[in-house]
């Protein structure tokens, strides 16, 4: 599934408040001084987000017997149901860049060809890397992001079977994986090491009950990259309802962030990338900090 392209606008330096005007879980987290953030307040703010979609948790809605490891949220449309598992990637691998792995490569003669930029930066394409070195830097580079896709994919399976048959409409199942601490790991990287992982399985014939994976950043800022940017892959082929279900959990996230932050949005699928209006330094410069209002 391309990615999907979004503007903000009017950015407003106080919190607002919901569509409904009931407190937003994600402005409270925002006003929240970073150091003091968990990664239970994050839950919590997907749990009011997945409120403010129309889904909820499925212990709330369904009775599982508590020892199952289950999947976390629960959509009842009237053409499909949708089951979501959350998992957050926290842990900050200062020292673990892809930077530093290719120039051990480098320095290796393991690269093949690449691109001088400057005479700092180098640039690595396909080409760049044998087949085995590429597969080796996909497997290996954060497997606790191939930990987090086995762990979902099996949750999403137990509760799928537990859950009573539903009636005459599919049943679709995928993952939010949020990045919400590890500032070496840009979205588009991590999204290729879910891409190269979900295809490889898909075709093996496992994860049977992961049928998206949704790869988004809640507040971590990149120098070519928006905060609300978002990457989307989805299996080809369980239903043709899946596009639309990936889709709208897209859309209504975008829509409770700018929310949160006092913005509008304007959510265009099919619309092409256009430059990103956020110029930041450093893989990821920081987190979003709410400006109190100076006329206090």
């Amino acid at each position: 599934m391309e990615e999907t392209c979004l503007w903000l606008t009017e950015v407003a330096e106080t919190v607002s408040r919901m569509e409904s005007d009931r407190p937003n879980a994600l402005a409270a987290l925002l006003a929240t001084p970073t150091t003091e953030r968990r990664a239970t307040d994050y839950e919590r703010m997907f749990d009011d987000f997945v409120a403010y979609a129309g889904g909820g948790r499925v212990m709330d809605r369904f009775d599982l017997p508590v020892q199952v490891q289950n999947a976390d949220y629960h959509f009842a449309f009237s053409n499909c149901e949708l089951l979501l598992e959350l998992k957050q990637i926290s842990n900050y691998k200062s020292g673990d860049t892809a930077e530093a792995h290719f120039k051990r490569l480098l320095g290796r003669g393991k690269v093949r060809k690449h691109t001088a930029i400057s005479t700092t930066q180098i640039r690595i394409d396909p080409e760049s890397l044998s087949l085995s070195d590429w597969n080796h830097f996909y497997g290996k580079f954060r497997p606790g992001v191939t930990g987090h896709l086995k762990k979902a994919a099996r949750q999403l399976k137990e509760t799928d079977r537990l859950l009573p048959p539903p009636m005459e409409r599919p049943r679709l199942c995928g993952l939010l994986l949020i990045n919400t601490g590890d500032y070496n790991l840009p979205l588009d990287l991590m999204f290729r090491l879910v891409e190269w992982r979900t295809k490889r399985e898909w075709k093996a014939g496992n994860f049977s009950k992961l049928h998206f994976v949704s790869c988004l950043t809640v507040d971590l800022l990149r120098r070519d990259q928006h905060p609300l940017k978002g990457r989307h892959i989805a299996h080809p082929e369980p239903h043709d309802l899946l596009p639309g279900a990936v889709q709208y959990v897209y859309e209504r996230w975008l829509h409770y962030y700018a929310a949160a932050i006092g913005a509008e949005v304007t959510f265009q699928p099919d619309a092409a990338l256009g430059e990103s209006p956020l110029l930041l330094d450093g893989a990821f410069a920081g987190k979003i900090r709410m400006k109190h209002d100076r006329r206090r």
